[in-house]
């Protein structure tokens, strides 16, 4: 869920959003336009902490995860219409809204989530090392997206090399759509002894099925 949340193209939006607002046509507009975003982020992550231990875990993750899709086919459909020659009058404002929307949504799921999650993951003995090894792919995958976004401009230059670049964000957001409700476990209310026990029930199962087979 830590490399998941970076190849979703989260910093993207935040490394290189005045550039993005720019090439959309907002101009000198654009870094006001990225402050807004900004600010609509900090709101959203404000409505996470008031839900988060009442919805649970997974359905905020799948709401924002979907968010995020929307946001992400609004800037492909933008770009598309742009390299079809509609007004950039008209297509700056899909990259707005996609930026708004996207920014949102990740802050009610793979933005604060494997913060929370994964210190819930590990026993105590092994929490230290488990921690550890998840943040470290995490900054892994944020350097490896961040750098590749430049490289990947200058390989798929104009508008519908754009849209190809964020359909491959959108292919990553539901490849994380798919983990989230067929492999992420709920732990909302589950004990950190609970959750232990669980772990070490499904490790014995798997263990077992194994050497069955």
């Amino acid at each position: 869920i830590n490399v998941l949340q970076q190849v979703s193209g989260i910093n993207v939006f935040i490394y290189f959003a005045q550039q993005i607002l720019d090439d959309a046509g907002f101009g000198s507009y654009a870094m006001i336009s990225a402050a807004i975003v900004s600010c609509i982020q900090l709101l959203a992550t404000a409505a996470l902490i008031r839900y988060i231990d009442k919805m649970g875990r997974r359905p905020l993750a799948a709401i924002g995860i979907v968010g995020m899709l929307v946001g992400l086919m609004l800037i492909v459909l933008g770009s598309l219409l742009r390299g079809f020659g509609v007004s950039v009058g008209v297509t700056a404002w899909f990259a707005l809204s996609s930026m708004l929307i996207y920014r949102a949504a990740f802050s009610l799921s793979l933005g604060p989530l494997p913060y929370v999650m994964t210190s819930e993951f590990f026993a105590q003995e092994a929490r230290a090392a488990g921690v550890g090894f998840c943040w470290a792919m995490n900054w892994l995958s944020n350097f490896g997206v961040s750098l590749s976004f430049k490289v990947l401009v200058k390989a798929l230059p104009g508008p519908f090399g754009q849209a190809l670049i964020f359909g491959m964000y959108m292919f990553f957001c539901i490849i994380a759509l798919v983990f989230v409700y067929m492999l992420l476990p709920e732990t909302n209310g589950v004990s950190l002894e609970a959750e232990r026990s669980r772990n070490r029930t499904a490790s014995e199962d798997s263990s077992t099925g194994f050497a069955r087979n």
